[in-house]
């Protein structure tokens, strides 16, 4: 085997040790709850847009968290996701997800998002 091949399985368990402790973090299990009841974030939506973007992306990639939308069609979702949500100045001025993480999660899910940190370690 190459090095470049042992690099690539490396930086892929890397990752999904990663990926592995961020999600059972407490304090990023307690943010994902909240963000799923919308209890503590609503009042944060309101001061900065940014959350509510977060939000609908998190809502967006539940759907299809394995291989995403597609580069084309993550955004025509997203704005699907707005519209239901009523955010209506995320629709007027047709806003991305303001985080490259969750931009490519809804592109090309986890296995997206798993090639492109392979690439990049």
């Amino acid at each position: 085997m190459g090095y470049k091949r042992i690099y690539t399985y490396f930086s892929l368990i890397l990752l999904l040790i990663v990926f592995g402790y961020v999600i059972t973090n407490s304090r990023f299990n307690k943010n994902i709850k909240q963000i799923e009841q919308g209890v503590s974030t609503e009042n944060y939506e309101k001061v900065d847009i940014r959350i509510s973007l977060w939000k609908n992306a998190y809502i967006a990639w539940k759907e299809k968290p394995i291989f995403g939308y597609g580069i084309g069609d993550a955004k025509h979702q997203l704005v699907k996701v707005h519209k239901e949500r009523n955010i209506t100045g995320a629709v007027k001025q047709n806003l991305n997800v303001h985080n490259q993480f969750l931009e490519t999660a809804i592109q090309t899910g986890i296995i997206g998002l798993t090639h492109i940190a392979a690439n990049y370690l």
